[in-house]
């Protein structure tokens, strides 16, 4: 019998997204940040980050150019606090100067366990300890006046990368091992020319870092991407994407990498086109057209999990870009709020969540359509056919397993995952998938053997999301005829 298994089970390789997923075309919910605007100060968002829970956004309040005597609680101060299911603030953080953007360190569990905010104006690092308690438990200060934009940390989340837009090109590196003797310290420091913007880390040994170096005499500015490695940061390659005119001013927000070194790159005044790079070989891919509701000014960028979906901020005319990453083509763009600065996925990518910068909001767009795991094949197959089961749905990268029952379908757990199968419950295909969610092994003939006519088999298949949540495929039978 266990050769019958071996030799009957195979899984297919299938493209999940054969065709461009419908999206939805308007905002479902605004959620209202203007706090009244204290001293005459406004609520302009920034930032957005997600927790590991993927129960809360927080929202970095940048506010104006207010000034920084000001008392904390104000614009220009704070996080905000979103309950994604209630889609409504529910707290705020106590932040320094101006805070940009917001990195959240998680335990072994997948719990927030530390949130870092960068804030530019007064050179500092916020540190909390949970997204309730709203005062700092640390504030890191960076030297001089070097503006910090972008909080970053390693993949392996024992250090945190701070880069500035102060014009100096400083990249600070804080160490945020718990563990360790210099936690929440400055451990070192390197220098990409210019300013920068928002990092992006390609695996422990590419980190990718945008950024603007301007003319002496400010006249115009260059836009850029530097590939290094963290660890020996004068190991380097870079590309120049945008070359700035007589007062034109090419700028680099923001940067999306696949998990296969392809890279996502919108150029600020650059142009209606969005740079895909591959990382790895500091090569141009392709360039996607976003048409003329782009308007050259892109900003922000985010990559849903299953890397099926791009979307792209467009700052002057108030809208956001839905590409189909297998075909790179715009194939939506969904009215938001006024100056919309950046944009992030919800867990389970199905809701997308945009500041607002000039209109203290944060923009709600749902219906993201996901794909569901499915398992499929022939169902009554005869002997000596040769048999293929196909998975559809699953996240690129992730592990996959085709289970087997003979008892029949009856919820079971089968190690943390619950499955429409009666034990013995055996794994019979274990495998990774690949960029269109799929996976393959060798296909197999059904054996000659007339004992295996009329036996029921029960199939189900198993993969893991990107959040850590185990997915179950629709359970399959299969009769030998």
């Amino acid at each position: 019998m266990k050769n019958v298994f071996k030799l009957f089970f195979v899984v297919s390789l299938i493209s999940l997204l054969a065709t461009p997923p419908a999206v939805a075309q308007s905002v479902i919910a605004t959620i209202d940040l203007n706090d009244g605007d204290p001293n005459g100060i406004q609520d302009n968002p920034f930032g957005i980050t997600v927790t590991p829970e993927g129960t809360h956004a927080l929202v970095a309040i940048s506010g104006g150019l207010d000034d920084p005597n000001t008392p904390a609680n104000e614009n220009g101060r704070r996080v905000d606090v979103i309950d994604l299911d209630s889609l409504t603030v529910v707290g705020q953080l106590d932040t320094g100067f101006f805070p940009e953007e917001i990195a959240i360190r998680s335990d072994g569990s997948g719990n927030t366990e530390r949130i870092y905010v960068a804030n530019s104006s007064d050179s500092t690092v916020s540190v909390f300890d949970s997204i309730t308690n709203p005062t700092a438990v640390n504030t890191i200060a960076l030297p001089g006046f070097s503006f910090p934009f972008d909080a970053t940390l390693s993949p392996d989340q024992d250090r945190l990368f701070v880069s500035t837009v102060g014009g100096v090109g400083d990249i600070f590196i804080i160490d945020t091992d718990p563990q360790s003797g210099t936690f929440e310290m400055i451990v070192g420091s390197f220098n990409v020319p210019g300013g920068h913007g928002r990092l992006a880390f390609d695996g422990p040994s590419r980190l990718v870092v945008p950024h603007t170096v301007f003319a002496f005499d400010f006249s115009h500015s260059d836009a850029f991407i530097t590939i290094l490695d963290p660890d020996n940061p004068a190991t380097r390659s870079s590309i120049q994407l945008a070359a700035g005119g007589n007062f034109e001013y090419p700028t680099i927000q923001e940067v999306a990498v696949r998990r296969d070194g392809i890279a996502y790159v919108p150029v600020f005044g650059g142009g209606d086109d969005i740079f895909v790079i591959d990382v790895r070989t500091a090569q141009l891919v392709t360039l996607i057209d976003l048409g003329p509701l782009a308007e050259n000014q892109q900003h922000g960028v985010a990559l849903r999990e299953d890397e099926g979906l791009l979307l792209v901020t467009n700052f002057v005319q108030s809208t956001l870009s839905v590409i189909d990453v297998t075909t790179n083509q715009v194939i939506a763009d969904v009215a938001v709020g006024n100056e919309p600065n950046a944009v992030a996925f919800s867990p389970d990518g199905s809701v997308a969540l945009v500041t607002n910068q000039n209109s203290f909001s944060v923009s709600v767009v749902s219906d993201f359509p996901l794909p569901s795991f499915e398992l499929s094949g022939p169902a009554f197959p005869s002997l000596l056919d040769p048999v293929s089961y196909s998975f559809e749905g699953g996240e690129f990268d992730r592990p996959v397993r085709l289970l087997i029952s003979v008892g029949g379908n009856d919820p079971n757990p089968f190690e943390s995952t619950t499955v429409d199968l009666t034990p013995p419950i055996r794994t019979r295909f274990t495998g990774t998938l690949d960029r269109a969610g799929s996976a393959a092994t060798p296909t197999a003939a059904v054996p000659n053997n007339a004992n295996l006519v009329g036996r029921v088999f029960h199939l189900q298949g198993v993969t893991t999301y990107g959040n850590g949540t185990q997915v179950v495929s629709n359970p399959f039978a299969v009769i030998v005829q």
